[in-house]
């Protein structure tokens, strides 16, 4: 999958690109580019406008003087900040997720099959939060650096999760196979007597 089908593919997970789309168009009075739809769906995963370019392997300048241009002026004018300076490409995202674009993160099972909510990982995960027992957890800050203005973080959480004999019991857990039945055993040693 190439990298703009990848963000298209996040993207659309977790924001509502359509109405997003259709507002921005709205801004623009033009549809969107096929090139700020890439450039703004990396934004929304989360992609600096630098991780952008080396992934569609662009030049960085090149994609920052677009985005600067582009995407992030219609941005601005969309969240009523085009008087205000941008700090960086995550004030993009806190702007349009103020305006209701981030979806909702559900987990019901109810809802239709084609939703992302519906997905086999979403149900893990509505089994994991209704049994989940955290044994401990520990949060270690490994890394800061101020100039790339990120922080690396490692959480080590240690669960218990709750899982099913009934299908283990019967079988050996080494190669998979069936166990021998004791009561079996005993019955035929009662047969040959």
């Amino acid at each position: 999958m190439s990298p703009s089908q990848e963000y298209l593919t996040q993207a659309e997970v977790h924001w509502d690109l359509e109405r997003l789309y259709r507002d921005l168009a709205k801004m623009k009075t033009e549809p969107l580019t096929k090139m700020e739809k890439v450039y703004l769906c990396g934004l929304l995963c989360g992609y600096s406008p630098r991780e952008i370019a080396t992934q569609l392997k662009r030049s960085v300048r090149g994609v920052e003087a677009f985005m600067c241009n582009t995407v992030y002026q219609h941005i601005k004018l969309l969240c009523n900040h085009d008087e205000e300076r941008m700090r960086n490409h995550r004030d993009i995202l806190q702007w349009l997720a103020e305006l209701g674009y981030k979806l909702p993160i559900t987990t019901d099972s109810s809802s239709n099959s084609s939703s992302p909510a519906s997905s086999p990982l979403n149900s893990l995960i509505q089994v994991l939060n209704s049994s989940i027992h955290i044994l401990n957890s520990s949060v270690q800050i490994v890394n800061i650096d101020p100039i790339k203005n990120k922080m690396v973080v490692l959480n080590i959480l240690r669960i218990e999760l709750p899982c099913s004999l009934d299908s283990s019991k019967n079988h050996d857990s080494a190669n998979g196979s069936p166990l021998p039945n004791d009561s079996s055993k005993s019955n035929s040693s009662k047969e040959e007597k």
